[in-house]
């Protein structure tokens, strides 16, 4: 009997301290003072195209921004980051503002059906500072997609055009 109500305070103790967690774990929110921890990795793709802008994968970490030069959205090879430059950081550095808390309440998933019929899709993955990794996928279609998604598909087109 001791062991169960040990296990189920410990068990509440856990859950009250995970659910007091702040989107400023990881380097987002809303405050633009916020120290960065923890890397973001965005960008768009498109699986019915030809030419090097089909797919468009980019990294900030520790206020660098990186390329990668894979450019497999499959995920089946790892990436491969080429640094650009601190003009190109400074113009997308703010993408890290455009992350709803609403999607850090959600576990890895696909938002609609990207690129089902060639419209494209975005990718987003947050790899915080403690280790743990997110990852979506979400559906260029606005229809397709909670609205809340709506400024940060957004964000991350207006960001990668700006690299382009």
């Amino acid at each position: 009997m001791k062991k169960t109500l040990l296990a189920i305070f410990s068990s509440a103790a856990l859950i009250i301290t995970l659910a007091s967690c702040q989107m400023d774990d990881i380097g987002g929110g809303t405050d633009p003072d916020t120290e960065r921890t923890g890397a973001i990795i965005f960008g768009h793709f498109h699986g019915m195209c030809q030419g090097e802008t089909c797919v468009e994968t980019f990294k900030i970490e520790n206020g660098i921004l990186y390329e990668d030069t894979n450019d497999d959205y499959s995920k089946q090879t790892p990436y491969t980051w080429v640094e650009l430059t601190q003009e190109q950081y400074k113009a997308v550095e703010d993408i890290w503002d455009a992350v709803p808390d609403q999607l850090m309440q959600q576990p890895s998933q696909t938002f609609g059906m990207p690129d089902a019929y060639d419209q494209g899709g975005y990718y987003i993955e947050i790899d915080k500072y403690t280790n743990n990794l997110y990852r979506w996928r979400i559906d260029s279609n606005k229809e397709d997609i909670p609205e809340y998604l709506h400024p940060l598909i957004d964000a991350i087109r207006e960001k990668v055009e700006l690299l382009k």
